[in-house]
């Protein structure tokens, strides 16, 4: 949908749920939309959102999955001993000198690190390394997550569960 002139993005939303509910075998329980004619979608808008949502989820789904809560509730349960390391290893990255070294060097590439120039603000510095440690945290998560969740699955042999799920 090129252009959302005088059209409710909720019939936009609704209208690309509603259409793709059998080709991405979406669980949504209705099957039709009374009002779809004024979303504006189209034929082409529809087949491209198709094939960018499954590309997307064949790249990224497995990121989301290492990430997501109830996993890591699982893990906990099927691999308790597994899940105490990573857990640990993530708590000795944060409090080692590794994990401000990566913020530091994220600052200086900002040229914002230890900067005594009077016209930068403490409060800059002080968003730029909030905002620098989420992203670094995320990364860690990522790489302890992940490899728990790939460890786990391949000790299971339930690896293939994390396969492209689209052809």
């Amino acid at each position: 949908v090129k252009r959302l002139f005088f059209i409710d993005e909720v019939e936009v939303f609704l209208g690309f749920q509603n259409q793709l509910r059998e080709s991405l075998s979406l669980t949504t329980m209705t099957q039709d939309m009374r009002f779809y004619n004024v979303s504006g979608i189209t034929e082409s808008d529809l087949d491209e959102a198709e094939i960018r949502i499954k590309i997307a989820e064949n790249r990224d789904f497995h990121k989301w999955f290492a990430l997501w809560g109830p996993w890591h509730k699982v893990l906990e349960r099927i691999a308790p001993e597994e899940w105490r390391e990573r857990m640990a290893k993530r708590a000795e990255y944060i409090e080692t000198d590794e994990y401000q070294s990566r913020v530091n060097a994220e600052l200086e590439d900002l040229r914002i690190a230890d900067d005594s120039d009077a016209e930068r603000t403490t409060e800059v510095q002080m968003d730029a390394e909030r905002a620098i440690g989420i992203k670094i945290m995320e990364e860690i998560n990522q790489t302890l997550f992940t490899e728990i969740m790939e460890n786990i699955l391949l000790k299971k042999e339930l690896s293939s569960l994390m396969s492209a799920y689209w052809r």
